[in-house]
């Protein structure tokens, strides 16, 4: 297991992106969520958050779904935005690439980009979508 490199995650977090500390249940990969403060697409009502261990703060409010972001044992990256325990959930998908650049763009995508992954969130949630130029 090894950690992300920060060059990538300070990509993530130049994009104004939430970003945790290595989580160790996700082979030392992070869980990356948009802060209510940074503009992109956004859920209207829900709050996602996570407790971290051993933390010194609180993680920023949220207002979009977290994703899971980390390196598989074949050495994939993956982007993970499965909410649902036990079985894939309206707007569920779990997506693997070659390299890190391209989950990155993944990532990006989901918060800022083309709406549809976070709209099917939204609608299997009964809750709001609210695209970023609302």
């Amino acid at each position: 297991m090894s950690e992300i490199e920060s060059k990538y995650l300070d990509r993530l977090r130049g994009a104004g992106l939430h970003v945790s500390r290595p989580v160790p249940a996700f082979r030392e990969g992070v869980l990356i969520g948009k802060p209510e403060s940074t503009s992109g697409h956004s859920i209207e009502g829900l709050k996602p958050s996570y407790i971290e261990l051993e933390a010194t703060s609180l993680p920023p409010a949220m207002d979009a779904p977290m994703l899971k972001f980390y390196v598989d044992v074949e050495g994939n990256w993956m982007v993970c935005g499965d909410d649902y325990a036990g079985k894939k959930g309206p707007g569920d998908f779990i997506n693997i690439w070659k390299t890190a650049d391209e989950a990155i763009d993944d990532i990006l995508d989901f918060y800022f980009g083309n709406p549809e992954r976070m709209k099917a969130k939204a609608e299997g949630l009964g809750l709001d979508f609210l695209p970023k130029n609302s």
